[in-house]
């Protein structure tokens, strides 16, 4: 009976030091776990889009300690059609100690599918805005002064959501 005990006590022990993650229901609940780098889970409604966190633990990157937060786009109400596969995708962010911050604005410290998809759109995006806009760019560069900044080259940004995809999945303009 005694090592049956012992079992139990032991199992739980294990399951809340290792797997279990505090449901955060706000910011400041989140935003105080990050800090610390506790485990815990949030979700992010950001209006266009939702995105689920879940803080995994600490580890050492390249010499520095980092807080490794799994990132899972988990709905998206706003964007294209070739937004929508990027929906339920994860990525894994290593967030310095210590920082508060949203891990998907730094995506250069992501790794994973998600990241993978989000680029990938990107560069979709600008290579249909590229060809949307084919002669007004080789006009630019035909002229001399493009590139000495000596003269205001005129191109300027489509009316058309070209990019604005991307700031819909993001929740930021940054991308």
């Amino acid at each position: 009976m005694l090592i049956l005990f012992i079992l139990i006590v032991l199992s739980a022990a294990l399951y809340f030091t290792f797997v279990y993650s505090t449901p955060c229901d706000n910011l400041a609940c989140w935003e105080t776990k990050l800090e610390k780098c506790g485990r815990a889970k949030y979700l992010n409604d950001a209006g266009d889009v939702a995105w689920q966190y879940k803080i995994e633990g600490k580890a050492k990157i390249n010499g520095l300690d980092k807080c490794i937060v799994n990132v899972k786009l988990a709905d998206i109400r706003k964007g294209s059609i070739k937004t929508l596969r990027l929906k339920d995708q994860e990525m894994q962010c290593a967030v310095p100690l210590g920082v508060i911050s949203y891990p998907e604005t730094n995506i250069e410290s992501c790794s994973g599918q998600l990241k993978e998809g989000m680029q990938s759109l990107i560069i979709e995006q600008l290579y249909q805005y590229i060809l949307d806009n084919i002669g007004t760019i080789g006009k630019e560069i035909e002229n001399p002064n493009v590139f000495s900044g000596n003269e205001n080259t005129g191109l300027t940004t489509p009316e058309t959501n070209t990019l604005n995809n991307t700031e819909n999945i993001t929740g930021n303009s940054s991308y």
